[in-house]
This record gives structure tokens, sequence and C-alpha cells, in this order.
């Protein structure tokens, strides 16, 4: 086998290796700075330079938090031009668009995510070890493959919805809509999965802002394309999802590009047959993690249907609210990000960066209370108004604002849960999070949801939205329980002994 290149033999760590020369960590301990001052530029890490404090980690969260909720921001709008689109052509249309983004958003979206969730939780202790890097690519590697062979067995599910969608009493026309429609789509899914993954190699470099940029170069050309195949091709309403597809590719090669160009490609050193191997460890931690992000979509699917049994107006309020919801939890979410991120790179330090780790984690909950609650207040403050944002049906808006008292109070325990989420992630632990959302959605809110809807209190819509509260509230405490009595000196353990493995792994590719 080759040997390793000149820059990954110089400076080896092993298990017992400091990450900093004794001399310049005690030096800098001394300045008051935590051991990191002479590592900040070195590792490319923002704020690193600081005494460590929570409010100083607090500003690294707000940083990071602008451009990652600008990038999920503009990934949504690519589904809302579609929607605008191709609403121009009618109701059969706007409805096949509307419901094959859901069922896109349920089945197709989980997995991608998770894979690019388990690569943060792999890759991010790897940046703060120079020595180390080179293993991001590869793990990017394994990553990419490994979301393109799933987004085929999905895809299989997609070219063959037509029965599915029948034997759910389906009308045939939106059937046949649907069918076209999904099959096109099924060209978003290893796009998706190419982009996801790019979007992570970055974010765990601390380079957040490529992402929204690549997207918002895009965005006219995605909005020309679906214009085009739309209403000037026969493709009609499938026309959007070819549109998406070849936007999602354009954004995932464009970032492909932006790292070939830029400081971020010093973590790839090009194809190897390393990324064949140890898909296990990767499906480890991307299954529970697909759990954990899929069983809260799936959650909301559910309420959806329940909401049908109520009428049309509980339907029309239900796709208000949960619009609303979507939006307003964008930046909650981008935060979680951040969080996962931050501690992730913090905990590739070694046992001496928990203390900056634990202050990460207290700004992140500070940063989401505050951000949380302020959502909270103004859907409860405007909760009367909101819905006309989206309707002048007075029947509808009055459903709506009656739920959006529970949405309101959603936001708060959605805050807290991304904390614990976010920690969950960083530690590796998604098969944790993955039982927590099961029980916290299957087994306590919905059935109390669907009780308090649907059963003798007669609730309504607003029941099953204090179910999804509830299981929010359940899940939020549980995980943030966790993330405050778990060991972190284990955690940090844990994460030096993935870095030990795929150290041996490279010393007998050396051999």
């Amino acid at each position: 086998m080759a040997a390793l290149p000149e820059h990954r033999r110089v400076a080896h760590t092993s298990e017992t290796t400091p990450l900093l020369p004794d001399a310049a960590a005690a030096a800098a301990a001394a300045a008051g700075q935590s051991g990191f001052s002479t590592a900040s530029k070195h590792h490319g890490l923002v704020g690193l330079n600081r005494p460590a404090s929570t409010a100083n980690e607090l500003k690294v969260l707000v940083r990071s938090s602008i451009p990652l909720t600008m990038g999920l921001m503009l990934e949504n709008a690519l589904n809302t031009i579609n929607v605008l689109i191709v609403g121009r052509l009618g109701a059969g249309e706007l409805a096949v668009v509307g419901n094959s983004s859901l069922l896109i958003l349920v089945t197709g979206f989980p997995l991608p995510l998770a894979m690019a969730a388990a690569f943060t939780t792999l890759s991010a202790p790897l940046y703060t070890q120079v020595d180390h890097r080179y293993v991001i690519g590869q793990v990017l590697q394994r990553t990419i493959l490994l979301s393109v062979v799933l987004s085929f067995l999905i895809a299989l599910l997609w070219w063959n919805i037509g029965p599915v969608l029948l034997a759910l009493k389906q009308p045939e026309d939106l059937v046949h809509g649907m069918k076209i429609y999904m099959r096109y789509a099924s060209l978003i899914l290893p796009a998706l999965g190419l982009f996801e993954n790019m979007k992570s190699f970055l974010q765990v470099q601390g380079l957040m802002s490529a992402p929204p940029l690549v997207l918002l170069a895009i965005l006219p050309f995605h909005t020309g394309l679906t214009i085009y195949l739309v209403h000037y091709t026969s493709l009609g309403a499938a026309g959007a999802a070819l549109a998406t597809a070849a936007t999602m590719w354009t954004a995932g090669l464009g970032l492909v590009l932006y790292v070939s160009r830029t400081r971020a490609k010093e973590c790839w050193e090009g194809w190897t047959r390393k990324a064949w191997e140890d898909w296990g460890s990767v499906l480890w931690i991307a299954v529970p993690g697909a759990l954990m992000f899929g069983s809260e979509l799936w959650a909301f699917e559910i309420i959806a249907l329940l909401a049908g049994r109520l009428g049309e107006h509980a339907v029309a309020a239900q796709a208000i609210i949960s619009t609303l919801d979507s939006i307003v939890a964008m930046v909650p979410y981008a935060i979680s990000i951040g969080i996962a991120n931050r501690v992730g790179n913090l905990l590739g330090f070694g046992a001496r960066a928990i203390k900056r780790a634990k202050m990460t984690v207290r700004a992140g909950f500070f940063l989401e209370i505050l951000v949380s609650g302020t959502c909270c207040i103004l859907v409860l403050i405007y909760r009367h108004q909101l819905p006309y944002i989206f309707t002048d049906d007075k029947a509808v808006a009055e459903v709506a604002s009656n739920a959006a008292v529970f949405v309101a109070s959603y936001q708060v325990f959605d805050g807290l849960q991304n904390v614990g989420a976010a920690c969950l992630r960083a530690f590796g632990r998604q098969n944790v999070g993955s039982i927590i959302h099961f029980v916290g959605y299957y087994l306590v809110g919905l059935p109390l949801g669907a009780w308090l809807g649907l059963g003798s209190p007669h609730w309504g819509l607003s029941g099953l939205w204090a179910g999804a509260a509830i299981a929010l509230a359940c899940t939020a405490a549980s995980e943030l329980l966790f993330a405050a009595t778990i060991k972190w000196e284990d955690e940090v353990e844990r994460v030096q002994q993935r870095e030990i493995g795929s150290d041996s792994d490279d010393e007998d590719e050396e051999a």
C-alpha cells in the first residue's frame, strides 16, 4: 500500500499524544484562554482565541445560525415556487404538487438528512485534529455512496406508488398525476443526498455561507426552468419535479466546485477504495437518525389524516398552521445545526474542551429560549390575523386561530428539543433520540391528541395540536435530561476511540 502523504505523517497522533504541545497549551491556559489561543487559526474554528465564556459561544452560534437559516429558507423556497407556478394550471394540478410534496417530505427526506447528520457526528471532531482531516473526505465518500444506494430503494417505492395510493382510496385523477410526478421526483433523491452531505462537509469546517449563496445563485434558474417545463412542455405539473431535480443536481455540483476552489479541499484527498468500507458504522448512526427525523414528520402526516375526520374546515386550517409552523421552525433548527457542529468540533480537542463545549450548550439553550419564546409570543399575539394571510374563509381562520394557541406552545418545546437533539447528534447518540421520539410521539402525544381532538373532550384540531405539543414537551424533557446527566468524559473517550479506529486503518494501509 502507498505510504501516507508527508503532511499526515508529521505530528501523527496516537491515543496518548496531546492535541497541542504541552508548553503552548500551558502558556495559553495561563493567559486565561483555556489552551485554545494558539490553535485558533491552526484549526480554523472561530472564537478559540477568546477566553472561554458562554457569551463568546453565544456570539459564535448567532454568527453561524444566520447563514444556516437563510439556507433552510431558500431550500423551502424551491417548493413554494413550484406551488405558485403549478397552481396556475388549475386545482387538480395543484393537488398533485401539494400531495406529492408531502409524500416526498415524509418518505424521501429522513434518510438524506440523517446521513448528513451522521457525517457531522463522525467528522466534526476530526476537523479539530489536523492529522485526521483527510479522514473527513473518506467519511464523506461513504455517506454520499450510501445516500445514492438508499435513494434507489426509495425510488422503487415512488415508481410503484400508484397501487399504494389507490389502495388508500385516493381519486384516480390524483393518483395518475402523482404517479408521473413521483417518477420524475425520483431524480431528486441522489441529488439531495449529494447536496446535504456536501453542505455538512462545509459546515463541519465552519463554512456556513457557501450553501445559501449557491442556492441563491440558482434560484432564478429554478424559477425559469420550472415555468418553461410546466407551461411550455407536455410535462405539466410533473415539470416542477424535473426542474427541482435539475436544481438540486446543480446545487450539489456547485458545492463540489466550491470545495475544489477553496480551503475546504484540504479535507479531501480524492476517491479511495476505503469509501466502500465500514458502512456499518455510518448506518449505525444514520438509521436511528432517520427515525428521529422521520418520527416527527410521520406524526404530522398522521395529524393531517386525523384532521380529515373533522371536516374540510379543519383540513384547511391544518394546512395553514402546519405551513406556519414550518416557517417559524427554521431558525430554531438552524441554531440546532450550529450547536451540533460546534460541540462536535470541540469534542475533537479531548477532555480539555469539555468546559467550553458545555458553555456552547448553555449558550444554545439561551438562544433557543430567546428565539422560540419570541416566536411563541408573536404567534399568540397575532393568532387571529395570521390565518388571513392564507385564506379569506372566516370559519377556517377561526379553527386555525384556536389551534394556534397550542402551535405557539409547541414552538417553545421545539426550541428546547433542538438543544437536546443537537447534543445527541454531537455525541453520536441518535439511537437514544430515536427511542425518545418514538415514545414521545407514538405512545404519548398522538394517542392523547386523538382522544382530545376526536374523543369526548371534542377539542377538534386544537386537541390534535395539544397532543403534538405534549409529545414534544416529553421529547424535549427527556433529551435535555439525558444531555444534562451524561458523563462528558465518557463521550470524549468514545469520540477518541472512533478516531483511533480510523487511525489504525490508515496505519494498516501505510504498512
